[in-house]
């Protein structure tokens, strides 16, 4: 089995497990993109954001170029109960990954509120769970550039009054290796384990899934 064929097979496992068939596994593509370096660079905005201690920071060229990562949106204040479960899941899935965060993989918390998510506020947040500097969370000055990134990356609602009600978004976590434009999605609360199994399943030397590692890992999944 190749490379491509793996991710495709891996994609259609998890989708049993149970990943998220209706929302987009990778940004989508804008047209005309000569090389493969320009169809990277274009799959992506390249918005300013702030960082949890104020520094600039360019979503393309200093947080996905060339990395390995894991990112989501949130708020600090949510309003169902989903976010804070989430990120204190991906604490776990940062410790699953054993020294691996702020070496060779990345993670990113990217308010959607970010009038009231300031760096200062997310700095608060960000103690609660993590100390780990290659947890990065992010907000903004400009609330539109948010609201941007959010829609280019697939965190929206067809319906338009679901989409703008904040107590309805959507909870899947974002894994990618942008070099080699491998990506996915998975719920914000799938357990630990399984997640940094999915992300390690795409590198290169990744160990392959087999039909019944992912028939075992479905069933763990259920009765966790």
């Amino acid at each position: 089995m190749n490379r491509r064929a793996f991710v495709i097979a891996a994609g259609a496992g998890v989708m049993a497990l149970p990943f998220i068939p209706h929302l987009p596994t990778a940004p989508v593509f804008q047209a005309r993109a000569r090389t493969p370096e320009q169809r990277r660079r274009r799959a992506f905005p390249n918005v300013a954001l702030l960082t949890h201690d104020g520094r600039e920071v360019h979503f393309y060229d200093d947080l996905l170029k060339d990395k390995t990562v894991i990112y989501h949106f949130m708020y600090t204040q949510c309003r169902d109960g989903f976010c804070a479960p989430t990120v204190a899941n991906l604490a776990r899935v940062e410790k699953a990954l054993k020294g691996r965060v702020g070496r060779d993989v990345f993670m990113y918390s990217i308010t959607l509120d970010p009038k009231h998510d300031t760096p200062a506020v997310l700095k608060k947040y960000r103690a609660h769970f993590t100390r780990n500097p290659g947890w990065v969370f992010l907000t903004s000055d400009k609330p539109q550039r948010i609201e941007r990134l959010r829609r280019a990356l697939g965190y929206w609602r067809r319906d338009s009054l679901q989409d703008a009600d904040p107590a309805s978004h959507l909870g899947h976590v974002q894994l990618g290796i942008e070099p080699l434009e491998r990506w996915c999605s998975a719920p914000g609360r799938l357990r630990a384990g399984a997640i940094k199994d999915y992300l390690c399943w795409m590198e290169p030397d990744g160990e392959r899934p087999t039909p019944w590692m992912l028939a075992d890992r479905k069933d763990r999944v259920r009765t966790s």
